[in-house]
């Protein structure tokens, strides 16, 4: 049987879906405020660096693992809307789906 490496890109892919895997189990168990991006990337076994070339920080692992957004990232978005004089139409699950808005 021969192995054959993975290319750059699915060796990203692997490491991304490692982080977003261990961000889900990291929320479910510490919540919010009690996981740490480090303590993420440790679930992983990878670094922080590893983590930080995946996302943006805590707020954007917290999205892209849950589909939701933070209350702060909702609030924004709220207010953005109705400044732009439009009306929040739907709140989705908890008010904070990320497709709350319309």
């Amino acid at each position: 049987m021969t192995y054959t490496s993975p290319t750059r890109a699915e060796a990203a892919e692997q490491t991304r879906q490692r982080l977003l895997r261990a961000a889900r189990a990291e929320f479910l168990a510490k919540g919010w405020r009690g996981s740490t991006v480090r303590s993420i990337a440790r679930r992983a076994g990878h670094s922080t660096g590893a983590f930080f070339a995946h996302f943006t920080g805590k707020d954007d692992a917290w999205e892209q693992a849950t589909g939701f957004l933070t209350p702060d990232q909702w609030a924004k978005d709220v207010l953005k809307t109705l400044s732009d004089g439009n009306e929040v139409t739907k709140t989705g699950n908890s008010g904070m789906n990320k497709e709350a808005f319309k």
